[in-house]
């Protein structure tokens, strides 16, 4: 995730593409009183979120009479002196999306979403209105939609070549990934995988844990993230072990 160094807009988005879940909250389409609930979320390239939810639950039908909803991206969980962790919420308006790319995306984070979409659940990018970082006590900060949304203008060539990017990395530098998960985020384990790979990092997963790693700088094309990925690679063997 983000440092504290960076901009609210950076650190905010950091934690949503970090996410693989979310509390949503809709309007009731019966009353109009809030309601919440927890879905599963995935990123576009962007950082607009994607969640995937059934046709049948109440935060859907909720959807399809008011598209006003509200995010909460929460990675305070087992985390000591939870309110001083950060969190960040999008608010935006919810649309049903049949885009190739946002469904590869989520199967790619989420094992059984290619089951749910066979069945009656579907993929919603929220389109960013505004958002809300809180990074600790005094660290809260107010965030325009336009911010808080990353402009993917020149990174067509790495959106459309990222599964490539994301299957090279996994068939021929499974061992590398191990070490970006073992020794930069100093997370245990073996059989880690990459899921995603977006202009400011590379998502990563072992079994239910969703990890992570942002780029030194931005990778506008396959070329430049390729750079970025050797160089994590070179910095976390140099990385001495506990």
């Amino acid at each position: 995730m983000a440092e504290k160094n960076q901009s609210p807009s950076v650190r905010a988005r950091g934690l949503v593409r970090a996410s693989a879940f979310a509390h949503l909250s809709t309007l009731d389409a019966k009353d109009g009183w809030p309601f919440g609930s927890l879905v599963m979320s995935a990123c576009d390239h962007d950082g607009s979120p994607l969640i995937l939810i059934s046709q049948l639950a109440v935060h859907t039908k909720n959807i399809l009479a008011d598209t006003k909803v509200a995010l909460l991206f929460d990675h305070t969980s087992g985390l000591e002196n939870r309110m001083m962790q950060p969190r960040a919420t999008v608010v935006g308006q919810a649309e049903k999306s049949n885009d190739t790319q946002h469904r590869k995306r989520f199967c790619a984070r989420h094992a059984n979403a290619s089951d749910l979409l066979e069945l009656d659940f579907s993929i919603y990018k929220v389109h960013i209105e505004r958002g809300h970082l809180v990074g600790g006590f005094g660290d809260v900060h107010d965030i325009s939609g336009n911010d808080l949304i990353f402009d993917t203008e020149g990174c067509g060539e790495l959106i459309a070549h990222e599964f490539d990017i994301v299957e090279h990395m996994n068939i021929d530098h499974a061992e590398t990934i191990g070490l970006y998960a073992n020794r930069l985020l100093d997370l245990p384990g073996t059989d880690w995988q990459m899921t995603g790979c977006d202009p400011e990092g590379c998502d990563l997963i072992q079994g239910e844990v969703i990890a992570r790693i942002p780029f030194p700088e931005t990778a506008h094309n396959s070329d430049e993230a390729r750079q970025a990925l050797v160089a994590l690679a070179d910095k976390a063997r140099k990385k001495q072990t506990p």
